[in-house]
Parts: structure tokens; sequence; C-alpha cells
């Protein structure tokens, strides 16, 4: 789906036994999946029956993929360690996925869109529904066959995130007669937009423009 910017508390409502996977866009903007970020090469993976929020900006386009447990294990011959894809699946918020596997598994089903929409009576006959299943499975195989639990490099701890919070805030009160953006914070705090964006989510739940609007806001409340 293509999306304007929002931020929802989400709930997987498929069975209990069975997983969400939030595959975003190849290019584009990052997005969030609680504080944990959506870029080129992650993928968001929840349970059946659990809640979870997604915050994402304009524009965003992510794909959405159920998965029954019962088919993972059936068909368990397409993994090579099907109990650690299943480990990883009921336990972390996102994964890190190969770039190249995750475009494939995007083409596969533009093309698949694409040729059911000029002719959806296909998806009557069940040796056609068969082969789509079969082929996605496949290449949601090879993605998950590769993928691993995130660990960022960049990562800084929670409480460096409330630091960087703090002097962000003390920043913009001592400047409140300019019009500060999100690149001034970045520029005053020597830090990437990631990270802000990051330390933002963590802590607040927001991204750092709409804590900005948010001071603002305040601001004139009080005058």
């Amino acid at each position: 789906m293509n999306t304007p910017a929002w931020r929802c508390v989400s709930r997987v409502w498929f069975g209990q036994n069975s997983f969400w996977f939030g595959i975003p866009a190849t290019r584009g903007e990052q997005g969030f999946i609680g504080a944990q970020g959506l870029g080129s090469a992650e993928i968001a993976t929840r349970p059946g029956g659990t809640e979870f929020e997604l915050s994402t900006p304009d524009d965003y386009t992510i794909l959405g993929v159920v998965i029954s447990e019962d088919v993972i294990s059936r068909q368990a011959t397409f993994l090579h360690n099907p109990e650690r894809v299943l480990h990883m699946l009921r336990n972390q918020l996102a994964l890190e996925v190969k770039e190249q596997h995750k475009a494939a598994l995007w083409g596969f089903v533009q093309q698949a869109l694409a040729t059911f929409s000029e002719s959806p009576e296909t998806l009557h006959q069940p040796a056609v529904r068969k082969v789509l299943s079969d082929n996605l499975l496949l290449a949601m195989g090879t993605m998950l066959e590769e993928a691993k639990p995130i660990h960022s490099a960049e990562s800084i701890s929670h409480q460096g995130y409330r630091r960087l919070l703090s002097r962000a805030r003390e920043y913009v009160l001592e400047n409140m007669s300019e019009p500060l953006t999100v690149l001034d914070l970045c520029n005053q705090l020597h830090v990437s937009r990631r990270t802000l964006q990051n330390a933002f989510h963590a802590i607040l739940g927001i991204g750092p423009n709409a804590w900005l609007k948010r001071i603002r806001l305040n601001a004139v409340r009080e005058s």
C-alpha cells in the first residue's frame, strides 16, 4: 500500500498461528515499527494477534504478506533451518534481509498483480493458485533463510537517546524566535537524520518534525 504520513497502533488480526510481514519498497524514506527503523534492507514482522505501532513518512509504500505457521511448518523443506526462522519471527520486530532477495520478492508480487489484474479469472484455477502460492513461498523462503536479527552498529543506548533529546530541547527553547528545522537540529547536534529519527521515535514515539510543531504550538498557547 501507498500511504500518507501516519502513525498508528495496529493488531495482526489474522490467526494466532500466523505471521504478518511488512516489506517496504526497496527505495524511499525510512519507516518505523516501534522504535526500529525500516530501510532498504529491513522488513517488519509480527505474530498473529499481537499489537504493533507503525510510523511512516509521506508516500510510503509497504507490502503486507500473511503466512500461517502451519504452512511454514508443512513446507519446511524450503528452509534450511526452519526452527531458527520461526524463533526470529516469534521474537523480533524487524529483520535484516539481503536487498536483492527483497527486490526479487517485490518484483514477483508486482508481476503477479499486473498479470491477475488483466486476467482475474485465472485466479479461479486451482493449478494457477498453487503455482502462485508455491512461488511466493519460495521467494519468502529465500529472503528469510539469510535474514538475521538487527544489531545496528550506529544505534546508541536508550540513555544516549535521552541525552540527545535533552540537548535538542535546550537548543530549541534557546532559539524560539528562529524557525528551526530538522536539518538545524542535525547540524547543531552533529548527528544524522536517521539517528535523530531513531532517538525521537524510541523516547517520544513521534518524529522530530512533529515534535518541533508541538513545541511551537505550546509556545503560542503560553504567550
